[in-house]
């Protein structure tokens, strides 16, 4: 008889949770029809729009980066070829041939400030003032 008492306690107990649970579901589901979750609702809105806008803004960030590396990527090749034809110039020169060293780095120098394109307009018409200082010379 006890166990039967306990068993049926049990069973009670565990529809009595599953009705609260029921009427907690219920009430809450009333609740947002009525209205009077909005500010909760708005404020949750508000942030996965703030979530939006970064995703966004970190996939421009990513172009950015991006464009930058690649444009550091073709200045370091750049400049690996520069040190080539520096390497190629003083061993021209240690042989006797070819024009004097100065004159080669102002080249060199012009045709990497070339290679940057518009960021180097300024820098650009130093190098041939440069250049045509050294001709004269």
């Amino acid at each position: 008889m006890e166990n039967l008492l306990e068993d049926i306690h049990s069973t009670v107990c565990h529809d009595n949770v599953k009705i609260e649970v029921s009427k907690e579901e219920i009430l809450s589901r009333l609740w947002t029809m009525l209205g009077g979750s909005r500010p909760s609702l708005g404020t949750l809105e508000e942030q996965l729009g703030l979530l939006r806008q970064a995703g966004e803004q970190r996939k421009t960030v990513r172009v950015h980066v991006t464009g930058a590396l690649l444009k550091l990527q073709g200045m370091a090749a750049e400049l690996q070829m520069l040190r080539e034809r520096i390497t190629s110039a003083g061993e021209l020169r240690d042989r006797g041939f070819g024009m004097p060293t100065a004159k080669l780095r102002r080249e060199n120098l012009c045709m990497v400030i070339n290679a940057l394109g518009a960021e180097g307009a300024w820098w650009r018409t130093q190098c041939n003032t440069a250049l045509i200082i050294t001709l004269d010379n």
